[in-house]
């Protein structure tokens, strides 16, 4: 059975060599450069074994979906990925098991520019922490704070899929649904919850045109609802247009949930059609506060996904 040394450099070996960094891997801190004028947005996200994902899935598979969704919140600050570390936990020395799972970091963090600085490895139940780390102009953040009564609201994407791709999700997954997530069907149940669509360049380009911003990771309702609360407005939202394909109450769409003042329609349609990304125009802020679904306030307690 191999160390957990052994281990550590058969991870190194799959992840490469990741020269936008100035010391990778290896050493006892990260070194990276951060460009003048730029402020360093942080974020960290655990994913639990048969919490978050199956356990006994497919390693790689386990791997995207967890980078994937922790970039999700660079999106909503509109920052550009720099680095993430990666803490992973593992009950048992697996080298075949880890091997798939270090492929699948390794091709997140290639896809979305974001490569792995480093981690920490432990023997202990399975489990994914990760800590993202990108930069966006001094002072040009988004934020969840912005928002004023009297602006429209948006919604990036598809809502509800990542739901309906739970009831799809075992323990194996059927290598059928493998060769549709390949494909590249980004509607597919499937592919919304194991391969989600961190927005991080709709995210960068919405800098100056959002008033505020936040990543639906808990549902629609209960994330337009911390959106509310920090900006101190309503959400007023028109069911009849929202751009669902599942249960949009529901949790792990990632899609990005933002306002913005009434004369920044034409540009931010503008934005999505270059992106190649949906834009749905949703609603309103107010200055009651809440969230509202047609003439109905929500009940949030009954909404969305509830970590304890």
């Amino acid at each position: 059975m191999p160390d957990e040394f052994e281990l550590i450099a058969q991870i190194l070996a799959e992840l490469g060599n990741q020269q936008t960094l100035e010391l990778g891997p290896g050493d006892d801190c990260a070194l990276v450069n951060i460009e003048a004028g730029q402020q360093l947005a942080s974020s960290i996200d655990t994913f639990l074994a048969g919490q978050h994902f199956p356990g006994s899935a497919n390693p790689w598979l386990i791997a995207q979906r967890c980078l994937r969704g922790a970039l999700s919140d660079l999106a909503a600050m509109g920052a550009k990925p720099s680095f993430a570390l990666v803490s992973l936990s593992m009950p048992n020395a697996d080298s075949g098991w880890l091997k798939g799972f270090a492929q699948g970091m390794r091709d997140a963090a290639t896809r979305f520019a974001c490569p792995i600085a480093g981690g920490n490895l432990s023997s202990a139940a399975l489990g994914v922490s990760i800590s993202v780390h990108g930069c966006v102009p001094a002072g040009g953040a988004l934020t969840r704070s912005g928002a004023q009564a009297g602006q429209q609201v948006y919604v990036s994407g598809l809502l509800g899929g990542a739901a309906a791709g739970v009831l799809q999700v075992t323990d194996e997954v059927d290598p059928r649904a493998l060769q549709a997530l390949t494909l590249g069907d980004w509607r597919h149940p499937l592919n919304r919850y194991w391969l989600p669509e961190p927005r991080l360049s709709l995210g960068q380009g919405l800098i100056g045109l959002a008033s505020a911003a936040i990543d639906i990771s808990d549902g629609l309702y209960a994330d337009a609802a911390h959106l509310a609360e920090s900006s101190r407005v309503g959400l007023r939202l028109d069911t009849r247009v929202l751009p669902a394909i599942g249960e949009m109450a529901q949790s792990d769409d990632y899609e990005l949930l933002f306002t913005a003042p009434s004369g920044s329609q034409a540009d931010i349609d503008a934005l999505g059609a270059r992106l190649g990304v949906p834009i749905t125009l949703i609603g309103v802020t107010t200055g009651q506060p809440g969230v509202w679904a047609d003439e109905a306030r929500v009940e949030l307690s009954t909404s969305g996904y509830k970590h304890f």
